[in-house]
């Protein structure tokens, strides 16, 4: 049982992160005059918040027990229910165009997107010290994770935006993040019910030289910063609409 739910909200929290991110910025696009630098700042402000929703989950899982693991995600959880529905408020920041976007994404979606962006690692960090028989090997929820993001950024110029107002899928998105949370809510309750789910931690062996540690996070930030620049170059050139947004990024997933 607690596997179809980890593997369901975990898509579910995937086609969320990644659903909103057009969605969003196409709210935004009118504001500012249809500028490609609209998308390029969304990308810097949810790639941001996805890094740090990684981090953050690095140091709970590192620091904290497996109760206030989950005291700590679900209190995070609750405050950010108070952010819907998703709704554009705006309130300029000053003359920079950029500033008032990054204003307008933190002052909207920011403690929303922080969860969403921690809910899949920790979910399968959770799954993965569990003493389930292929909690050795967690990755299926990886794949999930993925397969869920490219659900999220294809359906949404080929099935949702034609045949859906913006109004309507974001009161839509903010009806299925609050089913979301109930799913959390549920996956942290039976895993707190199961005297058996976390085992010892393994003390790994072999280290992650730090030559290596170097090469991860320059080839991360060499694909991150081709995908803004391609996107930016593509956009720039022809129109700024999210079906020439979601292509680089979906190459970008794969």
């Amino acid at each position: 049982m607690i596997l179809n739910i980890n593997t369901i909200t975990i898509f579910l929290s995937s086609i969320l992160l990644f659903f909103i991110q057009p969605l969003f910025a196409k709210q935004l696009l009118p504001i500012f005059g249809g500028v490609p630098a609209v998308w390029s700042m969304c990308l810097i402000f949810f790639q941001g918040a996805l890094l740090l929703g990684y981090v953050s989950i690095y140091l709970v899982t590192r620091y904290l027990s497996n109760r206030n693991q989950k005291i700590f995600y679900l209190l995070f959880l609750s405050v950010s229910i108070f952010f819907l529905p998703i709704e554009m408020i705006y309130s300029p920041l000053g003359n920079s165009p950029a500033l008032n976007i990054i204003g307008i994404l933190i002052t909207n979606l920011f403690l929303p997107i922080l969860v969403l962006s921690m809910t899949s690692p920790l979910l399968q960090y959770w799954f993965s010290h569990s003493s389930y028989s292929n909690a050795k090997d967690p990755y299926f929820l990886y794949s999930a994770s993925n397969f869920g993001n490219l659900f999220a950024l294809i359906s949404f110029p080929f099935l949702f935006e034609p045949l859906v107002g913006l109004h309507d899928l974001s009161k839509s998105w903010s009806i299925a993040f609050i089913f979301l949370t109930c799913l959390l809510v549920t996956v942290a309750y039976k895993t707190q019910q199961s005297n058996s789910f976390f085992k010892e931690k393994i003390i790994e062996k072999n280290k992650i030289s730090l030559k290596k540690r170097v090469s991860w996070l320059w080839l991360s930030f060499a694909t991150s910063s081709l995908l803004m620049s391609v996107t930016q170059f593509i956009t720039t050139d022809s129109v700024a609409v999210p079906l020439l947004w979601i292509l680089p990024l979906s190459l970008y997933l794969l």
